[in-house]
């Protein structure tokens, strides 16, 4: 009996936003500090975002609406963590990169993903149970290196000097 070759599996890709929330009176940025209890970059500061979820329809990425597809991604995210009300009009897209998960649930996937810069929002920080503090601070003092930041965060924000 012949033996069936197992077939390679892709690696599946995520697509996933980050904000830069950048205040207009101080040019402060928002950074949000995850939960020590996270399983992933426990106690890390990073930006507000997240991935597209299962069941969003590939459909739209696939007729070419993928920046407005992301675009609603992450005002949903920044809405879900931080309570803050973000206008789609002014979600700016900054930066986008390809990484390697090699961690976690999504170990082995491809990660794209893209950093946008919102400069109108309304409304107080209010937390999410995956976050437990958040900060205004510069861009230079976020780069600075008090504050243990994603790896994500610490290259959006690079960029952002550049």
């Amino acid at each position: 009996m012949k033996k069936r070759a197992k077939r390679a599996q892709r690696p599946k890709v995520i697509l996933a936003a980050r904000g830069v929330l950048q205040r207009s009176r101080d040019k402060k940025i928002l950074l949000l500090k995850r939960s020590r209890r996270d399983g992933w970059a426990a106690g890390r500061w990073e930006l507000p975002g997240g991935k597209f979820e299962p069941g969003q329809s590939l459909l739209r990425i696939l007729k070419g609406e993928m920046m407005e597809l992301l675009k609603r991604v992450l005002k949903r995210e920044i809405d879900e963590e931080t309570s803050l009300k973000v206008s789609r009009r002014w979600i700016i897209p900054l930066r986008r990169y390809e990484r390697a998960d090699r961690v976690g649930r999504s170990a082995g996937s491809r990660y794209s993903e893209t950093v946008f810069q919102c400069t109108r929002f309304s409304g107080k920080v209010k937390l999410s149970k995956e976050h437990e503090s958040y900060r205004w601070v510069t861009v230079e003092e976020a780069l600075g290196g008090r504050l243990r930041l994603t790896t994500d965060a610490r290259k959006a924000l690079e960029f952002m000097l550049e």
